[in-house]
C-alpha cells in the first residue's frame, strides 16, 4: 500500500529517489511494478547485512536502473578507517545518486560535535546531493551543522 501510494505521487510530481534501506524486503521483486526510481542504502553495524559490496551487488546486479545511497555514517560505524567508502565507491560509483552525512559518537550526532572530518573527507563527488542526517536539537544548531559541513568544504575543496 505505501508502494502504491509513492507510485501515485511519482505520477503526479515526478520524484527523483527513493531511497529504501534493503533489510526491509523480503523480496525485491515485489518493486518491479512501480517506475519511480530506486535508490538504496548501505547499512550501519546495527544490521546483519548490506553494509559491505558484495551483499550489495546482489541486488544491483538483478536491478540494473537501481541507484545507490551512501551513506557515509554508515560506512564509519562498519570500518573507521573508512576504506570501505572507496571500496563502496569502486565498486558503485556509477550508481551513486547522493550521500548521507552525520556525524558519529552513537548514531547520528552532530559533525560540528564528534568531528568525524574522515565522513566528510569520503565524499568523493562534491557535486552529488549531499543529505544531512545529524540529529539537533534547534535551528541554531542546525545552523552551526550546516557552517561546519560548508567550512569544511571549504578549506577542503579539492
Amino acid at each position: 500500500e505505501v508502494l502504491k501510494k509513492i507510485q501515485d505521487f511519482h505520477n503526479r510530481r515526478p520524484l527523483n529517489l527513493v531511497v529504501f534501506h534493503p533489510d526491509s524486503f523480503e523480496d525485491f521483486s515485489i518493486m518491479e511494478e512501480f517506475t519511480f526510481p530506486v535508490g538504496i542504502e548501505n547499512m550501519d553495524n546495527h544490521k546483519v547485512s548490506f553494509q559491505y559490496p558484495e551483499a550489495l551487488k546482489a541486488i544491483f546486479s538483478k536491478n540494473p536502473s537501481w541507484r545507490m545511497t551512501l551513506d557515509l555514517n554508515h560506512v564509519y560505524t562498519n570500518d573507521r578507517s573508512m576504506k570501505l567508502a572507496k571500496d563502496l565507491t569502486d565498486a558503485f560509483a556509477d550508481r551513486i545518486a547522493e550521500f548521507h552525512i552525520s556525524g558519529f559518537a552513537e548514531l547520528h550526532e552532530p559533525l560540528f560535535q564528534t568531528h568525524r572530518t574522515e565522513i566528510l573527507s569520503a565524499a568523493f563527488d562534491r557535486s552529488l546531493p549531499m543529505i544531512v542526517e545529524s540529529q539537533v536539537n534547534s535551528l541554531e544548531e542546525a545552523r552551526t551543522e550546516f557552517k561546519y559541513i560548508m567550512d569544511f568544504f571549504s578549506a577542503n575543496n579539492s
